[in-house]
């Protein structure tokens, strides 16, 4: 997985089936880090705890 991989406003991640995920914002909260992202092709926004997002996705490295 992406432990160690810092997940921060502006990156690109995708997941299993290689849907693309822009990550908008990461927020502290006393629930722990939560990371609001968005489907880059249909804009539907998503936000869920930091654990889950990084089970979830893949930062892709080099995009650009």
């Amino acid at each position: 997985m992406n432990e160690n991989m810092e997940i921060q406003p502006g990156q690109y991640w995708h997941s299993f089936n290689r849907t693309e995920f822009y990550v908008d914002d990461v927020r502290s909260t006393e629930t722990g880090v939560w990371i609001h992202y968005t489907n880059t092709f249909t804009q539907q926004t998503y936000s869920c705890l930091q654990e889950a997002f990084r089970h979830r996705f893949t930062q892709i490295v080099n995009r650009g």
